[in-house]
């Protein structure tokens, strides 16, 4: 079997397995000359990653960068691996979908620093904003409102993906002040009671979970006003690290940017 073009040595690639040597990535993170480009696939998680091979000299790493690799390092150092376990996910060919996981990480970013982009690969940033305002705006639940084709695979013939994501947004709820979905009510919120500890989302009803075509990974945002500055948390149960980790990360500082636009706050810094 020949190996693939875009693996480009033979001393990272296991011919057997069709998969990457998890100790040499380790080497590779660990002087930070090698970072994860693409994922060929999600086989045993982080290991399955395709590399190549960029030097400090070729791109002047942002703080995303680092806080990425970061979370790579710790991810193979003090991961644990389910290969021992049944698991949900499946491939194409219907073989378990194995990962190495850690659980618990948190990341901050400072939006007054910089705009958290990775620049060590390309990120579609275009394609995710579009994905949150989908989401957030129009709070649809149909892929057929989307450009790209990234939830193709979890909608039924007419496009739905049932009561998940942009669904669970635009349910109105009964307040005192009226009936709001969740996003007016955090508008609301940051505009006439900035003070509240009470401003957030949660899309991860579980009276709805057997209605959703797949359960919510990145389910809540909480914000807090401090001063004049707009802080939120994003709280996520799951996160394919190579797959959404960059994605999520440009998503949710776009919607910090936006939320802090419109309700008249300063933007300072995000956690997920």
């Amino acid at each position: 079997m020949e190996i693939p073009p875009y693996i480009l040595s033979a001393e990272y690639y296991n011919k057997e397995t069709e998969t990457c040597n998890p100790q040499f990535l380790m080497a590779g993170i660990s002087k930070c000359n090698f970072t994860f480009l693409i994922v060929k696939r999600w086989c045993f998680g982080l290991s399955c990653a395709t590399i190549e091979k960029i030097t400090q000299e070729d791109a002047a790493m942002s703080k995303a960068d680092q806080i990425f690799l970061a979370n790579c390092q710790e991810i193979l150092s003090r991961g644990t691996w389910d290969t021992h376990l049944p698991v949900r996910p499946r491939w194409e060919d219907g073989t378990p979908a194995h990962t190495v996981k850690c659980f618990g990480l948190v990341n901050r970013y400072d939006l007054r620093e910089e705009f958290p982009i990775q620049t060590i690969r390309r990120m579609y940033l275009k394609s995710a904003v579009e994905e949150l305002l989908w989401i957030w705006q129009k709070k649809s639940n149909n892929v057929r409102a989307l450009s790209t084709g990234i939830w193709d695979a979890w909608a039924d013939e007419t496009g739905s993906i049932g009561k998940a994501y942009g669904y669970q947004m635009g349910v109105k709820h009964r307040y005192p002040e009226g009936e709001m979905d969740q996003v007016d009510r955090v508008l609301y919120d940051l505009k006439h009671n900035p003070s509240s500890r009470r401003i957030l989302t949660n899309l991860y009803n579980h009276h709805d979970l057997s209605e959703m075509a797949l359960y919510p990974c990145a389910y809540s945002m909480t914000f807090n006003v401090t001063g004049n500055t707009l802080n939120a948390i994003l709280h996520q149960r799951s996160q394919d690290m190579l797959t959404a980790n960059g994605w999520n990360v440009m998503q949710y500082a776009v919607l910090v940017h936006m939320l802090a636009q419109v309700s008249g706050r300063r933007r300072a810094s995000w956690s997920t």
